[in-house]
């Protein structure tokens, strides 16, 4: 048989067949080998890589910090809308900078400061404040690091630290510029204030059809009505499915039965609690001795406060509500309104009084069956919704129209003549019987005649929608919107009148009027604000954002008119008191210290830009892109 064999592979065919063979293998596999290789470099930096492997992995422990900041609720795609990518490359890429540096300058962190490290990290730390192996490892984990990865990167971040240490050493604020800024800050003013509402305007002249026409010309944007989309759907909601879908009584009482603690309401008490220490058993033996003979609760709680007992009136309670358990057995002990004999726990003994008792009920069958039943329904109906929504894909699927799915499978089609973005029509009212969900982000990402896909809403329901129409945005003519119009041009000319007679009032306090007879002439309201800086104030001081830049600009004799609210302020720096910087030592240390920060940081990232500049960075956008 192997004679056979070997005199077989000798011949032409075999050959052949075997020629065949290393085709197939080179088309299938070798060609991967020989080709060219995909690029896995994200970025080069100096003589350096950093592999997509890299990237990733510290991409991917970010967003999971950032994840559980804000409560597992941000996605990736959301993370990398923020700049998280950007932020990750820049500091993968400063990270190598520095390393090259550092090995550059001969800088090397020896394995003993490294162990040293480690073992005074307080995150590392058990309750005794010693080094714990399994929380050291816990952390690491929690943070997606391993050993040999945490130790690698803590001796880069401290060759770093050595590094940049010595580049920000000499970042000193300079006295004169701290104190400069608190002052700046610290200053106050007191402000002499009148404000006049647009309401003290009585009388705005009706325009004429020419001013009319101009102001529309001129203020053509304000009237603009949105973009609008005529649509056709088939909207399947759980809901209305469930309203014709029976529900055996037996199934309801069932579910009754199953969930009855939902439908129970505890008894309730009222408590108030005597505590005396542990070492005093005596006492709280002697209180309730006196208790239990007739004296008020009220009477010995006040003698035992004045020995060293504490009273506390803990109010309403449910089983569950009380701590220890034996104070709560004790409370819910008494069969009616009363005190309990003392009681030892932890804490100490207790005495407790309930006054009121409100008993524990159950809601009837009768009352919750309606629930009940709607909620079964709701669940069947979502259920015959998945093979209803397959029906449905099916027969667009097959090119029928949503109108003639609706009608071979008896639905109503939900058409809709006018919607913009924010599901209003035209008159502004709310477009009932749409969707939850992303129905509107689908209906107007849509061009004109698509249909969308065979969308699920959050409440487990489905529609798929048409575009039938898309009419842009667009200005109304005139004569649609005259009263519009003339109301804005009202609007406009009312602040206008209001402004006018805010400035006439400043010119007249400039020449000599005052504030307080003003403002008794025309009926308005002035006050002298408290003291205030130029970042904080008191609420009811008068003092909008913008009327306090102009008074720290504004000369002591200066007036000045500012819109805020409905109506105009009109007011007068009466007093400045500068701000001294050797009375505040504890918060010009703190300008001192932000200012350093600063000035650290800006000197930081002008060395990693002259790294950059010498060493050189490449960073691969399309291998970026791919990762992302």
């Amino acid at each position: 048989m192997l004679n056979a064999l070997r005199r077989s592979a000798g011949s032409w065919l075999a050959k052949l067949l075997f020629i065949l063979l290393v085709i197939s293998f080179a088309a299938w596999g070798i060609g991967d080998y020989l080709g060219p290789s995909t690029d896995t470099t994200v970025a080069r930096v100096g003589d350096t890589e950093i592999s997509e492997r890299e990237f990733t992995n510290e991409f991917n422990r970010q967003l999971e910090q950032l994840r559980q900041r804000f409560g597992g609720r941000l996605d990736r795609e959301t993370a990398i809308g923020l700049g998280l990518a950007d932020q990750v490359l820049s500091r993968l890429v400063s990270r190598r900078l520095v390393a090259l540096e550092a090995e550059e300058l001969g800088i090397r962190i020896g394995d003993d400061l490294v162990r040293r490290v480690i073992l005074e990290e307080q995150a590392f730390h058990d309750a005794t404040g010693r080094f714990d192996r399994q929380r050291f490892e816990q952390v690491l984990f929690t943070n997606g690091l391993t050993e040999e990865g945490y130790v690698e990167r803590l001796r880069n971040e401290l060759s770093r630290g050595e590094v940049i240490d010595a580049v920000v050493a000499g970042a000193i604020a300079p006295a004169q510029l701290v104190q400069s800024i608190y002052r700046h800050r610290q200053e106050e003013r007191i402000a002499e204030i009148l404000y006049l509402p647009l309401t003290k305007i009585e009388t705005v002249p009706e325009p004429d059809d020419q001013t009319l026409a101009t102001f529309y010309e001129e203020n053509n944007e304000r009237f603009e009505r949105p973009e609008l989309r005529r649509l056709t759907a088939i909207a399947l909601s759980p809901q209305e499915i469930a309203k014709d879908i029976p529900v055996p009584e037996e199934r309801v009482r069932e579910a009754y039965e199953a969930r009855i603690g939902q439908f129970q309401v505890p008894e309730r008490r009222r408590v108030a609690q005597l505590l005396f220490a542990a070492d005093a058993e005596e006492k709280a033996r002697a209180a309730a001795e006196r208790l239990s003979t007739g004296a008020a609760f009220d009477d010995v709680a006040e003698e035992a406060t004045a020995t060293g007992a504490e009273m506390t009136d803990i109010g309403e309670v449910t089983r569950g509500d009380l701590f220890p358990a034996v104070v709560e057995e004790a409370a819910f002990g008494l069969e009616g309104p009363g005190t309990t004999k003392p009681v030892k726990s932890p804490l100490g003994w207790h005495i407790l009084r309930v006054t009121e008792i409100v008993p524990g009920s159950t809601k009837p069958f009768e009352e919750v069956a309606p629930e009940i039943r709607q909620e079964i329904a709701v669940e069947l109906a979502v259920e015959d919704l998945f093979e209803l929504g397959n029906q449905v894909q099916d027969a667009l699927a097959g090119g029928s129209s949503l109108e003639e799915v609706a009608e071979s499978l008896n639905l109503p089609l939900l058409q809709v003549d006018a919607i913009n973005r924010q599901g209003l029509a035209p008159d502004g009212s709310r477009v009932s019987d749409i969707p939850d969900g992303g129905f509107l982000n689908e209906a107007f990402s849509l061009p004109e005649g698509e249909e969308s896909l065979l969308e699920e809403t959050p409440e487990g329901g489905y529609y798929v929608l048409r575009v039938d129409e898309i009419m842009p945005p667009a200005v109304p003519p005139l004569d649609e919107i005259r009263d519009e119009v003339a109301m804005a041009w009202r609007g406009e000319k009312l602040t206008e009148l209001a402004e006018q007679a805010a400035q006439n009032i400043a010119a007249s306090i400039s020449g000599g009027a005052t504030f307080e007879s003003i403002a008794a002439e025309m009926g308005l309201e002035h006050r002298t604000s408290s003291p205030f800086t130029r970042d904080t104030h008191r609420p009811g001081d008068w003092l909008p954002s913008g009327l306090v830049g102009r008074l720290f600009n504004a000369t002591s004799e200066e007036v000045v008119v500012q819109r805020g609210g409905e109506g105009f302020y009109v007011a007068r720096v009466t007093e400045v008191r500068d701000a001294d910087p050797s009375s505040a030592s504890e918060a010009v240390d703190g300008i001192r210290t932000q200012l350093e920060d600063a000035i650290r940081a800006d000197l930081e990232m002008q060395y990693i830009q002259a790294l950059q500049n010498r060493h050189g960075v490449e960073v691969r956008q399309e291998t970026l892109r791919r990762l992302l």
